[in-house]
């Protein structure tokens, strides 16, 4: 793992996760952004963040979403992508998005669940495709779900 930062779309906020190995550490960006967060734009934290996540994104409303960690084949209650607001870092567990997580696709020791996180722009929602063909669909402004829709393509 590396140390990772993107800005959101307007450039107000930037989401920072910080690498927890024992390389991979980027001198300048840690120089600038102590801990894992969401910080406004003047480089003050805005949000914590307590979990390493991958592909995280920050939404124009200082949202954060990012993918959990590479699970285990047999371990179905962690979190597959997390939301990040208010100081929070919300876990959503797989069994909780995956109607049969036993038959996902996996290699020899681990799976995956999620096919891709897209943040709609125009429409301030973020979406996230699973591999059951099922789409949650958040409000960016907030991080509330607002919808599910089977049989996504």
């Amino acid at each position: 793992p590396f140390d990772y930062i993107k800005n959101s779309p307007d450039g107000n906020y930037t989401i920072v996760i910080l690498s927890n190995a024992d390389s991979g550490h980027d001198v300048k960006t840690r120089n600038k952004y102590p801990s894992s967060g969401i910080y406004n734009k003047d480089g003050t934290l805005y949000s914590k963040i307590d979990k390493h996540m991958w592909g995280a994104f920050v939404t124009n409303a200082g949202i954060g979403f990012g993918l959990g960690q590479w699970a285990k084949t047999d371990d179905f209650e962690i979190a597959g992508y997390y939301i990040c607001k208010n100081n929070e870092t919300i876990g959503i567990k797989v069994k909780d998005y995956i109607k049969t997580p036993e038959e996902l696709p996996c290699s020899t020791s681990h799976y995956t669940s999620i096919y891709a996180i897209q943040y709609n722009l125009e429409k301030d929602r973020v979406i996230i495709i699973t591999l059951e063909s099922v789409a949650i669909v958040y409000n960016a402004k907030n991080g509330v779900k607002v919808d599910v829709k089977k049989d996504w393509w």
